[in-house]
């Protein structure tokens, strides 16, 4: 094909690795910054004991500061900083981040969530999930703070591009395939967000007719796929979006 890899994505696309990451960043941060007013002694009479729940409101403060410092070496890796540089920053020996973190942050793509029965359910969560910290940020402004607007996280978000999000079908549909079954619901919400994609790039004036005869072969074989796939035992649900 000689689409442009860039092209706009599909309606439905999922976010991108580097964005779940911001993401989950994002939501550790706030969940950190809540937790940490619990720290301020606000409403107390000098004479009422804690009983030990400062230290252990302090001791989650420091579980949740390493989430998300680990959310923060996942952004960094997603955007190719290297080992060494994330060692440095941190004064601690290569050897040691690694030991540390590279086990997450290479399981990291693949245990994102994809294309599934339940997208229209995980789709909905994530655009909640946005609106949240949007509202979060919003609320926490400072006057010296730059206006970012009403949709200063969402609107950083980044989608994957049609043919970059079809090379991670193809490859989540083979995972699908392997863990549920062949004729699993799981491996035809890939199948069948594949045909979408396709469907869409048939649809857009900017592709050739080259690559338009393609996706349109591609619509054929997942069809037949599609259709050997529901002809099997299995449960028939369908991908949102598809």
């Amino acid at each position: 094909m000689t689409e442009n890899l860039w092209a706009a994505p599909a309606p439905g696309a999922p976010l991108t690795s580097r964005s779940l990451a911001h993401l989950q960043l994002a939501e550790t941060a706030r969940e950190l910054s809540d937790w940490a007013r619990h720290l301020v002694p606000a409403g107390r009479r000098p004479d009422q004991a804690y009983d030990g729940t400062l230290v252990a409101d302090a001791a989650a403060l420091v579980e949740l500061a390493g989430r998300v410092l680990t959310a923060a070496v996942l952004v960094e890796r997603e955007d190719g900083c290297a080992w060494s540089a994330i060692a440095e920053v941190l004064d601690v020996e290569e050897e040691d981040v690694r030991q540390r973190w590279e086990p997450i942050t290479n399981v990291w793509p693949q245990e994102q969530p994809g294309c599934s029965p339940d997208a229209a359910a995980q789709e909905a969560s994530t655009a909640e999930q946005l609106r949240d910290l949007d509202a979060w940020m919003v609320g926490h402004r400072d006057p010296a703070d730059p206006d970012l607007g009403p949709t200063p996280v969402s609107s950083v978000m980044e989608r994957q591009h049609p043919l970059l999000e079809l090379v991670h079908l193809r490859e989540l549909e083979g995972r699908r395939a392997e863990e549920f079954g062949a004729a699993s619901a799981e491996r035809r919400a890939v199948v069948e967000r594949q045909i979408h994609v396709h469907q869409t790039l048939i649809g857009r004036a900017s592709t050739g007719e080259q690559d338009r005869s393609e996706h349109r072969a591609q619509v054929t074989r997942l069809q037949r796929l599609v259709g050997e796939l529901w002809a099997a035992p299995g449960d028939g649900r369908r991908c949102s979006g598809a």
